[in-house]
């Protein structure tokens, strides 16, 4: 029965259309994003009002974290050391891995004023349309490791923190905070782009849904507290407390491309003679445009961007891949799947248009239908 319920939920997935991330119908040639895009009005600091209730807000352990793994626990045998995004919508007709169609709605290292001028030990990731869209949105494992810690802690909602043992023998975890009820366990097996869980919906602010997602070098934060703060202590920095920036992690461990790599652009992509702004522009490519990625690159000019360098479509040069814009960034470029499939629930997103308004009927559903078997 399970099986068939899924079979029909896949055949639904893939009669719809790939909704894309315009903004307010914009269609503009960028490096950024039209000015009606989340980021922007995340640009500056937020309001208070804005993080009501959320974890940071509440009373944790200023004891620095134990630098070791839990007491009892297994080593996990050395994945292949690669990471991606945590969030993202995709398709199996589409075929895109992790991150097409999302955004940073907060920074790693943003100094919060309404949290003591803490710096932020995250990102925090959403789905481009605001936090209704990524309300109820999959959340997977950004790379093979174990579960070592499935709780609900009121973060609000629930934490999965997954132990990753690099194939140098070291390890790092990643945390995964404001989900509903997880769909794995402690001590469980997961591979890269697993689902884990789904995000949870804000409570009292529905726009604020996201994923808080952390790499760092440490397991508990304080003896048997496996989350952490959301924040550095008082002066220090998140590197300095064992936090490591998501962003730079995941530009130096994602998958190498395949010869034959491609990518598409969620919008009209400027396309630069070299890796920053400063350069001169050589097109633009339209959105969905696929074209063969060489590599990715830092930005030229020292900027916290990165960029993916293309050819294709009349067009060598480079489009911009994490784009940093203050409070927040923005994922541009979408990757098509590296081999291996991705399942029908990989696509179990809140519909931007009504075309996919029949997904919605299943959303309560998705819990049992993705449920890892065990």
């Amino acid at each position: 029965m399970k099986t068939t319920t899924m079979t029909i939920l896949a055949v639904i997935l893939w009669s719809l259309p790939v909704w894309g991330a315009t903004i307010g119908g914009a269609v503009v040639p960028i490096d950024g994003l039209p000015a009606d895009h989340p980021s922007w009005e995340r640009e500056e600091t937020p309001a208070l009002s804005s993080f009501s209730g959320s974890m940071e807000a509440e009373a944790r352990s200023a004891a620095p974290p134990i630098w070791s793994a839990a007491e009892g626990a297994t080593a996990p045998e050395a994945g292949d050391g690669y990471f991606d995004w945590p969030m993202g919508i995709t398709h199996e007709s589409a075929g895109l891995v992790m991150g097409y169609g999302a955004y940073v709605m907060q920074n790693f290292g943003n100094v919060n004023p309404n949290y003591g001028n803490r710096r932020h030990s995250a990102l925090d990731i959403a789905l481009i349309g605001g936090g209704s869209v990524s309300a109820h949105a999959p959340v997977y494992a950004a790379a093979d490791g174990v579960v070592r810690c499935a709780e609900y802690v009121n973060y609000p909602g629930y934490v999965v923190v997954i132990e990753h043992t690099l194939p140098d023998g070291s390890t790092v975890y990643t945390q995964y905070g404001h989900l509903e009820a997880p769909l794995v366990l402690a001590g469980e097996s997961v591979t890269r782009g697993d689902q884990i869980g789904t995000v949870l919906p804000w409570p009292g602010n529905l726009e604020n849904s996201h994923v808080h997602f952390e790499i760092r070098q440490w397991l508990e934060w304080s003896s048997g507290n496996c989350w952490g703060p959301g924040y550095a202590t008082s002066g220090h920095s998140p590197e300095e407390e064992g936090w490591l920036d998501p962003r730079e992690w995941y530009f130096a461990h994602r998958p190498p491309f395949p010869g034959d790599a491609a990518i598409t652009p969620q919008y009209t992509m400027n396309v630069r003679q070299e890796p920053t702004t400063s350069s001169a522009v050589l097109g633009q490519l339209p959105p969905s445009t696929l074209v063969t990625a060489r590599g990715v690159m830092r930005d030229a000019d020292g900027n916290p961007h990165w960029w993916y360098q293309v050819s294709g479509n009349g067009l060598e040069g480079f489009v911009a891949g994490f784009y940093w814009l203050g409070w927040g960034s923005d994922l541009y470029v979408g990757e098509k799947k590296r081999g291996n499939p991705v399942s029908p629930c990989a696509g179990i997103v809140a519909p931007t248009k009504p075309a996919g308004a029949l997904l919605l009927l299943f959303l309560p559903l998705a819990p049992l239908l993705c449920r890892r078997q065990r």
